[in-house]
């Protein structure tokens, strides 16, 4: 655990003026109830959609490893942190907190 004083003050140097927003997230038990709706519409749909039995395997194993009231973020960063995965873009980008609307 951090304690709240070994943080930077926002606005320091070590601590960016303007931060990203925090992303919303939700837990695992409405990501299952989520994935339960989108199987009964798929029930409709005359196609093979893999990446839903893909989903609910990963949803299976989360649950049981962390359980349903698991923060779906912090789940998702603990899994691509064990298995060594980056999402990182290649070259030099701008994060959408950092584009100023008016001059864009």
């Amino acid at each position: 655990m951090i304690a709240v004083a070994a943080l930077p003050l926002a606005g320091s140097s070590r601590w960016p003026a303007r931060s990203p927003p925090e992303p919303p997230t939700s837990t695992l038990d409405l990501r299952v109830t989520d994935l339960g709706l989108i199987e009964e519409l798929q029930k409709d749909v005359p196609a093979d959609l893999p990446l839903n039995d893909a989903a609910r395997g990963a949803l299976a194993r989360a649950l049981q490893r962390h359980g349903p009231h698991a923060p779906e973020l912090t789940v998702a960063n603990a899994s691509r942190k064990t298995q060594r995965l980056s999402f990182r873009l290649d070259g030099d980008w701008i994060g959408p907190w950092e584009v100023d609307e008016e001059s864009a």
